[in-house]
């Protein structure tokens, strides 16, 4: 057991409570506070970030348990404030503020599960401009999670994130154009879309169009194309290796060597290109 560990755990009641009282303010910088109760957004979104999430349990260990019960109790305090302030934020219009709400709701962290005011968050958050939020909601709709299953309602926010610049949204209104779910069929909007991902390195719309090519399906079969594609598709994620390896499978059953290796060559080449652009902007972001 540390000293404070140590310190802790032969405090009275009393002095402990206040203990704990006092590291649920640790961490906080000077001023934020201060700024959050002058109406920033932002403020009081950071300060009920610092409330929320505990910052104790490193004291604790399996055999004071009575220690936790206490510290569970004394968090509580800390967890309603932090609710009060994650609320000031979304009322001031923090769209993370609501995603957050969304969050906390829906899963019960650290307060009972609502369900419904979870997703009422969850569409605030969306209408407030929150991309996050429009694919959740695309989701809960297309699959039915907590809400009535509506393809129509999945496509529209599904929409409304690729016309904010989502590139997964672009990818998954390329999928519903293609196959007519929740929109109609239009298949040359599909793979518009569907390419416009690829070109920004989205590896499911890589896949989907290595798919097509080896199918002939909306576009020629071309087998060292659709090759080329479902390695670069494997390449950028190996931990998606098994999506494309079936399909990559029935393609080694239809090529000729020369064609398998010329797809290779190609795959290698455009692979290293990728991760190149890649790295270049993740260090232009920093």
């Amino acid at each position: 057991m540390t000293l404070l560990r140590r310190i802790m755990a032969s405090m009275p009641c009393a002095l402990f409570a206040v203990a704990i009282q006092l590291s649920a303010q640790a961490g906080i910088p000077e001023g934020l506070r201060e700024k959050a109760q002058s109406g920033d957004a932002s403020a009081q979104f950071a300060l009920a970030e610092h409330l929320f999430q505990p910052k104790d349990s490193a004291l604790l260990g399996t055999s004071e348990a009575a220690l936790a019960d206490a510290m569970f109790k004394e968090r509580a305090a800390a967890v309603a404030e932090a609710l009060q302030w994650y609320r000031r934020s979304a009322e001031a219009g923090n769209p993370e503020a609501h995603a957050k709400l969304a969050l906390i709701f829906r899963r019960g962290l650290r307060v009972e599960k609502n369900p419904e005011a979870g997703l009422r968050w969850q569409i605030s958050a969306a209408r407030l401009g929150h991309v996050p939020s429009m694919l959740i909601l695309e989701q809960d709709y297309g699959l039915g999670i907590g809400v009535e299953r509506n393809l129509e309602e999945s496509a529209r926010w599904a929409k409304m994130a690729s016309d904010k610049g989502s590139v997964q949204g672009r990818f998954i209104m390329a999928v519903k154009y293609l196959e007519g779910s929740g929109v109609p069929k239009n298949v040359p909007e599909g793979l518009k879309l569907c390419r416009q991902a690829a070109d920004e390195f989205h590896n499911g719309a890589i896949i989907r169009l290595g798919i097509l090519h080896l199918d002939g399906e909306h576009v020629p079969q071309d087998l060292v194309e659709a090759y080329r594609l479902l390695l670069i598709g494997r390449n950028l994620s190996p931990l998606a290796a098994l999506e494309p390896r079936f399909f990559m499978q029935r393609c080694e059953q239809l090529m000729t060597p020369a064609q398998k290796a010329e797809a290779e060559r190609l795959a290698a080449r455009d692979t290293e290109a990728i991760r190149q652009k890649l790295k270049d902007g993740h260090k232009a972001r920093k």
